[in-house]
């Protein structure tokens, strides 16, 4: 079983490897896990997640930083998201299988498991942050996972 990882940003690319890759460009990190460059936002993360199925990925994980929108969140944290929420308020559910093998083989426990908002931009005023945590619940947003 192959799983694909997708990755926005060469700062979150080297994290998982040392080799420089292009956007578009997809390293083995071994027999089972395939990393791909996509680059930011949903359009490039939906493109990735197809050229990773083609290579035979049965399963994704979209890998890199997130802002923050809980309060109670701090640089650093962990999250691991137990549902997703798009733009247009659609939510989708992890596999709770795979989420509680992953929470269970992490080295630092994730300390908030709740919803992953997706953005279309980025939002970096305190302001706009907490209104999204206040409208939505979520945790934490990015621009790539719900793709």
């Amino acid at each position: 079983m192959i799983t694909g990882i997708i990755v926005a940003l060469p700062e979150e690319v080297s994290t998982l490897t040392a080799k420089k890759l292009a956007k578009g460009d997809v390293e083995f990190l071994d027999a089972q896990h395939v990393l791909i460059y996509s680059g930011t936002g949903s359009t490039n993360a939906r493109a990735a997640a197809g050229k990773l199925m083609d290579l035979g990925a049965t399963r994704l994980i979209s890998w890199g930083c997130a802002a923050g929108i809980n309060p109670a969140l701090t640089p650093g944290d962990l999250m691991l998201p137990l549902s997703l929420l798009n733009a247009a308020q659609e939510s989708l559910p992890v596999d709770l299988a795979w989420h509680s093998h992953a929470a269970r083989h992490l080295e630092v426990g994730a300390r908030f498991q709740g919803c992953l908002l997706e953005s279309e931009t980025i939002v970096s005023l305190s302001s706009e942050k907490l209104a999204l945590f206040q409208q939505t619940s979520a945790q934490a947003l990015d621009m790539e996972s719900f793709a």
